[in-house]
């Protein structure tokens, strides 16, 4: 199975991001919500902005920048979040 790779949409979609403790608040104004994510989700938007790639590629992006542990289903993890990131409309299937 072929896994997907995503970018990011573009940088004009996003307010600037407001950072609570665990949580980061973004506004989407191409949507008008306001999304309250934790990590590794504020991380792996970060990551995209690198350039497209796949969970695999964006766990290496996140162990070199964050020092992520690539332990048991950290892979997984990854493409469900960024699964949920494109349902949400804040990446897309490149």
């Amino acid at each position: 199975m072929t896994a997907l790779v995503y970018r990011a949409t573009r940088p004009s979609d996003f307010a600037p991001t407001v950072t609570i403790e665990d949580f980061t608040l973004i506004y989407h104004r191409p949507s008008g919500n306001t999304h309250l994510l934790a990590e590794p989700a504020p991380e792996i938007l970060a990551a995209l902005g690198e350039g497209p790639a796949t969970p695999a590629d964006i766990l290496l992006r996140l162990e070199r920048n964050y020092g992520v542990d690539r332990g048991d289903g950290a892979e997984m993890v990854i493409a469900a979040r960024m699964a949920e990131l494109s349902g949400l409309g804040l990446i897309q299937a490149a």
